[in-house]
């Protein structure tokens, strides 16, 4: 039987306590693995066009790029 691999998410937060948090969270589940973080959707991208990626925990309001228009972004690349 093969072993199945974690879920690889980014958190998208920009507040780095709450990104912080998560992650120290869902380290402790070996079935999730947290491969990036970022401040912003523009950081976001940046870390999407490096990083295979399962799943991205957003936040809505943020600068630079919120939550809406990185989601949209994200779905037309």
């Amino acid at each position: 039987m093969s072993e199945q691999k974690p879920v690889r998410v980014i958190i998208t937060e920009d507040h780095m306590i709450l990104r912080q948090g998560l992650r120290m969270l869902m380290s402790e589940d070996d079935e999730i693995e947290v491969v990036g973080e970022a401040g912003n959707g523009v950081e976001l991208l940046e870390i999407l066009a490096q990083i295979p990626t399962d799943v991205v925990l957003m936040d809505i309001n943020m600068p630079g790029m919120d939550g809406f228009e990185a989601t949209e972004r994200v779905v037309k690349e």
